[in-house]
């Protein structure tokens, strides 16, 4: 992976944390019961999961062929 796509994921990351906490808290100021709370979380689990998914995607399989995994 060359350096600016690495640096392009990087501000992507901190992009999308920085904003994590105001969100979750706009997000809470309509929640009422626990079931809202869990449904909440399982949407914002949900998203989450679809962008690391697309991520992994992009990357494509010559990347995941470099990791370094012990068996």
């Amino acid at each position: 992976m060359s350096k600016n796509k690495s640096m392009l994921y990087a501000l992507l990351v901190m992009l999308l944390w920085g904003n994590l906490f105001p969100m979750v808290k706009l997000g809470y100021d309509n929640i009422v019961t626990t079931g809202d709370i869990l449904f909440f979380a399982g949407v914002r689990f949900t998203i989450c999961g679809a962008l690391i998914y697309v991520c992994t995607l992009s990357l494509g399989t010559r990347a995941r062929s470099k990791l370094p995994f012990r068996s």
